[in-house]
């Protein structure tokens, strides 16, 4: 996992490379502010289960949550080349 940027202009070159450590790092520090809203979230799903009537939506809604860790998962070995005429960029999952 990483991002790489580079330049295609001879006059100033320009390289930046992000490895996947300090990606990592950076969203394990956003999983730690969001871990509140993310808990919130899960009991505002359990109690809407509990409402009679609303469990077919409430699953659905549930199952959307909880398919988003596999989603990210399912991306790792994919890379994302975007050219344009004065930069390249590589992402790598």
């Amino acid at each position: 996992m990483g991002i790489r940027i580079l330049s295609t202009n001879a006059e100033k070159p320009f390289s930046l490379w992000l490895p996947g450590i300090l990606i990592w790092l950076m969203l394990l520090f956003c999983m730690l502010i969001l871990i509140i809203p993310v808990f919130l979230i899960l009991i505002g799903l359990l109690i809407w289960n509990l409402i009679p009537g609303q469990r077919k939506n409430a699953r659905a809604y549930t199952r959307i949550f909880f398919s988003i860790p596999g989603l990210l998962c399912a991306l790792r070995g994919l890379t994302v080349d975007v050219e344009s005429p004065d930069t390249i960029v590589k992402i790598y999952f």
